[in-house]
């Protein structure tokens, strides 16, 4: 049976906004796919953002090991360098991580996910990479959730 599984950005949202996009699309799994789960943004922290998704009937899980070190989006300005880091974590993430792939792929069996990330624009995020190789793997299909709203760089 074709399912689909969603991503998301959450930069330009209030935590709010982020929800009521949730709420929406009926999604009951967040699967935050960032290294390290801090934001300067209000509401998107581990702890704040997991009991707002708890209060609002949305588990939430953090795979670490899924997301790319501080140190190597440093200097990110060109679409170029967007690709380039884009390829490595390819070539050099996606194959040592098949057995959370696989966790992720029980999931969408069972719950309505969305990978979760910062950038909005999916096209220079490591989300849309995982949800290619997710799709790749099974029957499901991806959608990019705000993408109507995506500004090329």
């Amino acid at each position: 049976m074709e399912r689909y599984f969603y991503t998301i950005g959450y930069e330009g949202l209030s935590q709010d906004e982020f929800i009521d996009i949730l709420t929406k699309e009926n999604i009951s799994h967040v699967v935050d796919v960032r290294r390290n789960p801090i934001s300067r943004k209000k509401g998107f922290s581990k702890n704040g953002l997991r009991e707002a998704l708890d209060n609002n009937g949305i588990e939430y899980s953090h795979l670490r090991s899924l997301g790319i070190d501080s140190s190597q989006r440093k200097n990110l300005q060109t679409t170029q360098d967007y690709a380039s880091l884009l390829r490595w974590y390819k070539k050099n993430t996606i194959p040592n991580s098949q057995e959370l792939l696989q966790a992720i792929l029980g999931l969408i069996e069972e719950a309505s996910v969305v990978l979760l990330c910062f950038e909005k624009d999916y096209h220079i995020c490591h989300r849309s990479i995982i949800a290619e190789e997710l799709a790749h793997l099974s029957d499901n299909e991806v959608y990019h959730l705000r993408r109507q709203h995506v500004n090329a760089l």
